[in-house]
């Protein structure tokens, strides 16, 4: 009688094992949902070359996956993943007519172009940062970022105070922001 009861158990356990497994290469083979969104805006755009929407989608989870790698610290992909971002909010901003890209799509960019500079060491990307930067501040997107970022542009252009006016709007955003006290006293 104990026999056939611990194979019953030996079986339960196969079978429970064998589920688990299952349930592992399906969760494994699903793509992020990144990728996922990436996939179908690209499809959209196969269909619908002049969608606004998907161009700025795709250039906001390019812009996310680039964060995602530079927090890795894999310059090349970062780099890589940064150009794709740019390379679709262009093309959003070509086609943008009635104003549908957000101001906090403008800071992305800007941030992108800025990185960009960090990454590409031959092209010099500030100038774009500068403008998007400021075009997302002239649409009431500020935050203690984008000042600390024109900060940094200003001075690297060797414009030190245009760059302590920034870092001073953005402790008055942020008195406790660490970047904007520890750029001012650079």
């Amino acid at each position: 009688r104990n026999k056939p009861q611990g194979h019953k158990f030996i079986i339960k356990i196969i079978l429970l094992l064998i589920f688990f497994v299952l349930i592992f290469l399906g969760i494994s083979r699903t793509p992020a949902p990144q990728e996922d969104s990436i996939l179908k805006y690209k499809r959209i755009l196969e269909k619908d070359p002049a969608n606004i929407e998907a161009y700025i989608s795709l250039g906001e989870d390019y812009y996310q996956k680039a964060l995602d790698a530079e927090l890795k610290n894999d310059e090349k992909e970062t780099n890589a993943l940064l150009e794709e971002s740019v390379k679709y909010y262009q093309n959003a901003l070509k086609l943008d007519e009635g104003g549908k890209i957000s101001p906090q799509s403008r800071y992305h960019l800007g941030i992108a172009y800025f990185k960009l500079s960090k990454y590409a060491s031959n092209k010099d990307y500030y100038t774009q940062a500068e403008d998007e930067l400021k075009k997302s501040l002239q649409e009431k997107f500020e935050t203690a970022e984008t000042h600390i970022y024109l900060g940094h542009i200003y001075f690297k252009k060797g414009l030190f105070d245009d760059a302590i006016d920034e870092y001073m709007r953005a402790k008055a955003i942020n008195p406790n922001d660490v970047a904007a006290w520890y750029n001012l006293g650079w």
